[in-house]
């Protein structure tokens, strides 16, 4: 519906070309940009292709179905979050730019809900708050079972006890290891005050782990 409204066609959406037009394209530079990659929650976003491989064992065909999985995933991503960025830097109403001086000073408690609620979208924001709480869900079924299988490995690797490999023998599930998970999980969202500062903590130990492995 963003991309429907027509980017300035009508008298509530921005278009690019006010925004490009006042503060140029990356006002911000390449820093900002950075920064945005380890604190804002991208690298957090993308994380997700570790699940393919790590929950891989049960392919009939690895050699097909991994690589396929990889790209697919990988490439679905990357247009979702290109569509979702051009949707809101277009959809943004001038106003809201002009009295906010700036990117920096447009700041949105939820961006796309609030964005189509600017847009008249009233039945889009209710159903995106909706689903902010839904889809979540399936992130978790599937980060929970993969970081199972990561605790797993540590045990076996002789980082953890050895009790931490023990399966449940009529799942199947690591049991052990899931509850080591949920301990440690649930005690960073107790010391953690806010979702940003969870996904910036997350973020800062995925580009440490991404970056042993590139050394």
């Amino acid at each position: 519906p963003v991309v429907a409204s027509g980017f300035g066609a009508n008298d509530t959406a921005g278009g690019f070309a006010n925004n490009l037009g006042a503060y140029g394209f990356a006002p911000y530079g390449i820093s900002a940009a950075f920064s945005a990659i380890a604190s804002g929650g991208l690298i957090f976003a993308y994380t997700g292709f570790r699940n393919v491989i790590e929950l891989s064992c049960e392919a009939t065909n690895a050699r097909r179905d991994i690589p396929r999985a990889m790209i697919v995933t990988i490439g679905f991503s990357i247009v979702l979050y290109i569509g979702l960025q051009i949707g809101y830097l277009g959809g943004l109403p001038a106003d809201t730019l002009a009295k906010a001086t700036g990117w920096h000073g447009v700041n949105l408690n939820s961006p796309f809900a609030d964005l189509a609620k600017m847009l008249g979208f009233t039945w889009l924001s209710w159903l995106l708050i909706a689903d902010s709480s839904i889809s979540p869900s399936g992130s978790g079924i599937v980060y929970t079972a993969a970081n199972a299988r990561n605790v797993f490995g540590l045990a076996k690797n002789g980082f953890f006890p050895k009790i931490v490999m023990r399966v449940s023998e009529r799942t199947g599930v690591p049991v052990v290891a899931l509850l080591v998970n949920f301990v440690i999980g649930a005690g960073m969202i107790v010391l953690l005050p806010s979702w940003h500062s969870l996904v910036e903590v997350l973020s800062g130990l995925a580009a440490l782990t991404f970056s042993i492995g590139s050394v």
